[in-house]
């Protein structure tokens, strides 16, 4: 019997066997919310990993054509380099392995310039994007 200005006890006046079922439905119940959560979380990420991955797999306008333009400086200064008129330091002699390197930039600078051309573009030249 519960006296009129005392508090129930702490059990709220239950019986352990009833705060053991009233424990137990709580942990389902915080556990099933929980179980919940996570799956929707787990779809909005794989809905923004996704949606991420498209925009990295095609690059703006903007980027592409800039990296065209580096890709073609580079090979142009390369060859430029291995004949001899953009030669920067004149004091010192230009040695094989300063060709190799500029022979190695050149393909590179050739490589960028193929990637981010325009897939049309690209495969009239023997289908050479769709290969790399």
């Amino acid at each position: 019997m519960a006296t009129p200005g005392v508090a129930p006890p702490a059990g709220g006046g239950l019986d352990s066997a009833e705060r053991g079922s009233a424990t137990a439905q709580a942990a389902s119940a915080v556990g099933s919310a929980a179980y919940t959560g996570a799956k929707m979380g787990a779809q909005a990420a794989s809905r923004g990993v996704v949606q991420l991955s498209i925009y990295v797999q095609h690059n703006p306008a903007g980027v592409k054509v800039l990296c065209c333009l580096i890709g073609l400086a580079l090979s142009v200064i390369s060859i430029l380099s291995i004949v001899g008129i953009a030669q920067f330091a004149e004091e010192e002699k230009w040695t094989a392995r300063d060709s190799l390197q500029s022979a190695y930039t050149f393909i590179f600078g050739l490589l960028i310039v193929i990637i981010d051309m325009k897939s049309e573009w690209a495969d009239k030249l023997c289908g050479i994007q769709s290969k790399i």
